[in-house]
């Protein structure tokens, strides 16, 4: 992935850059490699970060062979008190972290620890606070198997934890039950996908007619999903939920615009779905994933959205049913062919409205929620 292969070159060249005493690089690279019945720690910290927390005057110091010896070893005791590790759930303890090697090309100095395991790791789970003391330090994590980076994930002070679903079977299925739950709760808790149903299921039709446009919005994330996952193909992240807000002004104002032609809503939910498959894979790169676990995750998500999309529609969709035959049954006005009144009428104004306050809100007040 072009986005794997920035970050790692983003991390060789941090690795790599010389420091001047003001410290310009306030970096930490852990690496992780998951085996068995182990993860293997190995972590490089910055001679500047260990100076200021074990009371060292001068950086350069730190390699000194007395400085070594007497010194540095209280750095190693507050490295295993600012990270902590979980193994499917389970707490873990580090090993005592040793002084690996000193790097004075690098300012740094290498620390190495393990964890044990009972079995082959599923879901990894470190926390990582290891210099409070600059608010802009930031800690890169490489999470490797079969002496391959996996995942990478940058961790600081705001965001200081981070989860690994390794390519293991516990990991695979670990990371199955949280995209399917995810992505079920996902469209039921989300009012723009219950109004957005609304919209296209207003002006009715037939069992497979609404069946049809419901599922048009899964093919359209399906495949989006897929795209912006493995290709990186897809609109800018800024333009996606004014996106979704823009085409739910469209729907409503189509279905006022309909007048008998041409049934497009199953086009309209497809493009719908594609927009928000572009948007929801930010939240598959937010979790660290390995390749099996990311094609699983993929699976998952994809089928606990369209379970509750299509229970969505049959609940949202029979009660309207229900609605149209209560008025129809309420008035006497005769309506004239191909016209939107009644309940379709004002439910079509209403997701305009809807929409359109959403698109406002997202393009110039993005910080708000509404």
């Amino acid at each position: 992935m072009v986005r794997r292969a920035m970050l790692r070159a983003a991390f060789a060249l941090l690795a790599f850059a010389s420091s001047a005493a003001a410290h310009q690089s306030p970096f930490t690279y852990l690496d992780i490699r998951v085996q068995p019945g182990s993860l293997e720690l190995s972590l490089i910290a910055h001679a500047f970060d260990i100076a200021h927390d074990i009371g060292v005057e001068k950086p350069e110091q730190i390699f000194e062979e007395e400085t070594l010896r007497d010194r540095v070893p209280r750095m190693t005791a507050l490295l295993a008190d600012r990270m902590t590790f979980q193994v499917d759930d389970r707490a873990v303890a580090a090993a005592p972290w040793t002084v690996a090697e000193p790097l004075p090309q690098q300012q740094s100095i290498r620390f190495t620890s393990r964890v044990l395991t009972a079995g082959a790791p599923g879901v990894v789970h470190v926390t990582a606070r290891l210099f409070p003391y600059d608010p802009v330090h930031q800690t890169f994590v490489n999470f490797q198997e079969h002496d391959v980076v996996a995942s990478q994930t940058i961790l600081d002070l705001t965001n200081p934890a981070a989860h690994y679903y390794a390519g293991t079977t516990s990991g695979v299925w670990a990371a199955v039950r949280s995209l399917t739950t995810n992505g079920f709760l996902h469209i039921l808790s989300g009012p723009e996908h219950l109004v957005m149903l609304v919209g296209l299921l207003l002006l009715g039709g037939s069992l497979r007619t609404q069946l049809t446009i419901t599922s048009a919005f899964i093919v359209g994330h399906v495949i989006a999903l897929g795209l912006a996952t493995f290709t990186l193909i897809g609109p800018p992240a800024h333009l996606i939920e004014p996106g979704v807000a823009l085409a739910i002004v469209y729907i409503g104002t189509d279905n006022l615009m309909s007048s008998g032609g041409r049934d497009v809503r199953t086009w309209i939910s497809f493009v719908v779905g594609a927009l928000h498959g572009f948007g929801f894979v930010a939240v598959l790169r937010a979790m660290a994933l390995s390749r099996p676990a990311l094609a699983a995750a993929l699976v998952a998500v994809n089928t606990g959205m369209a379970a509750a999309q299509i229970g969505a529609a049959m609940v949202i969709g029979w009660a309207l049913a229900r609605l149209r035959t209560r008025v129809a049954h309420s008035t006497t006005v005769p309506a004239h062919p191909g016209s939107v009144r009644g309940p379709a009428l004002v439910g079509s104004v209403g997701v305009m409205v809807v929409g359109a306050v959403w698109f406002v809100q997202r393009v110039f007040f993005p910080g708000a929620r509404l």
